[in-house]
């Protein structure tokens, strides 16, 4: 054998073992695939103990949000004595009109038993009742029915049953030239409330749930057939 005929052997054997090395393991790349579908498995698993065993804190919360106070009455000093303005047959030099929006906020429902104190919307300086026009329930969730009395400068809410979700709204009509307003209250499971400033929505009783169904994790029945069919996956991927 010529030496030329032995160099073309040899590279062509070279050539055969290059392209041999370049061809994928393709067994390799299944078993990979395989077992990272078993490990994030095994990992949704693992996750879905940890949140059974260590569930969210459920809250108890009633929030107070002033969604509108509005001056619809002012009359300059300057012209006090020559301008008389009446409302419902009272004479006024102001009339202020709030609406607090009275809404339970929390994942726990509040029953009349909790309330220690009730809520109270006290009125700052200190002032008499003629000075407090009207105060009304408006928008309360179905079956909700707030009560609430006017007494000196405070309007009282009676102790009363509130689920997760439900709300109503206190309307005030004051002679007053702006409502400054503090809660007083004592109940049980939740720190002092405050009046908060903004807009905040309805929220019922079913969507308030159905929302929380939506954010759920997953069953423990999805996660054992995940865990049973990532096997099956696996154990095909090895045999081939």
């Amino acid at each position: 054998m010529s030496l030329e005929i032995f160099l073309f052997h040899l590279e062509l054997l070279a050539t055969s073992q290059s392209q041999k090395n370049l061809t994928p393991d393709w067994g390799m790349i299944s078993a990979i695939i395989g077992f990272a579908t078993l490990l994030a498995a095994i990992i949704i698993g693992i996750i879905q103990i940890v949140i059974t065993k260590f569930p969210k804190k459920e809250i108890k919360e009633i929030k107070c949000i002033e969604i509108s106070s509005v001056s619809l009455v002012k009359v300059d000093k300057k012209i006090a004595n020559e301008l008389e303005i009446f409302f419902q047959g009272k004479k006024i030099k102001y009339l202020t009109f709030t609406v607090l929006r009275v809404y339970n906020s929390g994942d726990l429902p509040i029953t009349p038993s909790d309330f220690v104190r009730p809520i109270s919307l006290i009125f700052t300086p200190i002032i008499t009742t003629t000075e407090i026009i009207k105060a009304e329930i408006l928008n309360a969730t179905e079956h909700l029915q707030p009560i609430i009395e006017v007494k000196n400068n405070i309007i009282e809410l009676e102790p009363l049953l509130m689920n997760s979700g439900d709300s109503f709204d206190i309307s005030i009509i004051t002679n007053l030239e702006e409502n400054n307003i503090n809660i007083d209250s004592r109940i049980v499971g939740i720190q002092n409330i405050k009046i908060e400033e903004g807009r905040v929505e309805v929220i019922d009783s079913f969507s308030s749930r159905s929302k929380q169904e939506a954010q759920s994790p997953p069953t423990q029945d999805f996660v054992r057939i995940l865990l049973i069919i990532s096997l099956v996956i696996y154990l095909i991927i090895l045999s081939i």
